[in-house]
């Protein structure tokens, strides 16, 4: 079987690093039943084992782990020296990404008729302001096409006025008469509106992406009905779904930070110069849930309409010990940390987690504070951690 070259390498290490009290032993055994040390070696052997801080047991060995300065640098192994910090209330709960209210816009269709859609408008397409994404056409309509009727009837409307306005002026037609003739011409010029007849493009108010499309290839609107709406990606909403056991967090809630399900990354709102929009949990709750709204900026890389992983950060509380994310390894259903003793050596502590604000993980037993804990490379301490290599006719009896 071939090793992984980091793998390999930590194996390496740990051979020629990972010894029962730091000495060499090649050809010895250590179990006690078929050996008989005499008191001089055996003083001389725990002061060996003493002068490098072991305790001559199994579990002392079990908790640390070596791994050269070396090699940590060359994997990236990071740690951080931990210390009681102010660590808000949160909880984490479902969402989803949306479109700003305030960044929508609908493509409307500037005539009644039939419409034709363009090829490739699905929600996604991307448009920019002005651009064309369908026509109405008043053709093969029953009753033909208004709007050359109203054109027709304000131009004769026109010709009437214009007719009628000399007359006027000599005295030969009653003022009833040409009031009438121009109350008739602004009718018509309403009905008509500024629109040609025949048929019309329905352009993009505005820059973005198509989120949705409201009607059918070939189906009949009428005149302002909405084709399209246009969301601009500069601006989103982010909708969180909040569970009604948890309302009493509400009301200290000032931001979040969330995951999108397709990226493993934890985007904070402060960051995208996020905030709530409305008091939280002032909308009622639906199906037991209170949705939370907050609106931010889109960096580009935050695809509308996905869903995601949101953690509400409330009020701030007494301080407490957190580490990053990165710092938790799971095994087995327990959680553990690992921390640096030395430039060489590691060990592995059990711990019990609070809340985590996305970020950071609130640590709620098994650590001190000063603790150097290992922040980026836990799995390479892992691996060395588990490699158990030791040399040829050494043995871990005890």
């Amino acid at each position: 079987m071939r090793l992984h070259p980091i793998f390999a390498a930590i194996l390496v290490s740990a051979w020629g690093l990972t010894s029962c009290g730091g000495s060499a032993h090649d050809g010895h055994d250590h179990d006690h039943e078929q050996h008989d040390h005499d008191h001089e070696d055996h003083d001389e052997h725990d002061h060996d084992h003493e002068a490098r801080g072991h305790d001559h047991d199994h579990t002392g060995h079990a908790d640390e782990i070596k791994l050269s300065e070396e090699m940590a640098a060359k994997f990236g192994v990071e740690c951080e020296t931990i210390a009681p910090a102010p660590f808000h209330e949160t909880v984490t709960v479902s969402g989803r990404i949306q479109p700003a209210a305030s960044g929508q816009s609908v493509i409307a269709a500037p005539r009644a008729g039939k419409v034709s859609l363009f090829s490739g408008l699905t929600p996604g397409m991307k448009v920019t302001s002005g651009q064309a994404v369908a026509t109405v056409s008043p053709e093969g309509l029953a009753g033909g096409d208004n709007q050359r009727a109203a054109i027709a009837t304000r131009d004769a409307a026109r010709a009437e006025l214009k007719r009628i306005e000399p007359l006027y002026k000599e005295g030969i037609v009653s003022a009833a008469d040409y009031n009438a003739a121009r109350r008739a011409l602004a009718e018509a010029e309403a009905a008509a509106g500024s629109a040609p007849a025949g048929p019309m493009r329905a352009t993009s108010p505005k820059g973005g992406a198509v989120t949705q499309v409201l009607v059918r290839q070939g189906e009949y609107v009428e005149l302002g009905q909405p084709i399209a709406v246009v969301s601009s990606d500069s601006r989103l909403t982010l909708r969180a779904d909040v569970p009604e056991r948890h309302h009493s967090i509400l009301p200290t809630v000032h931001t979040a930070n969330f995951r999108p399900d397709y990226s493993g990354n934890v985007l904070s709102l402060e960051k995208l110069n996020g905030h709530l929009s409305g008091a939280p949990g002032a909308t009622p709750s639906e199906n037991g849930y209170i949705p939370v709204y907050f609106t931010f900026d889109n960096d580009g890389s935050v695809v509308p309409g996905s869903f995601a992983e949101v953690t509400l950060i409330g009020a701030s509380r007494a301080e407490a010990l957190s580490v990053p994310r990165s710092a938790i390894v799971e095994i087995q259903g327990n959680k553990y940390v690992y921390t640096r003793m030395h430039d060489d050596a590691y060990s592995k502590h059990l711990v019990t987690t609070g809340r985590s604000d996305g970020y950071r993980v609130e640590i709620l037993s098994g650590l001190q504070p000063g603790a150097e804990v290992v922040t980026r490379g836990a799995g390479v301490v892992r691996m060395a951690e588990t490699s158990n290599v030791a040399p040829p006719g050494h043995s871990h009896n005890h």
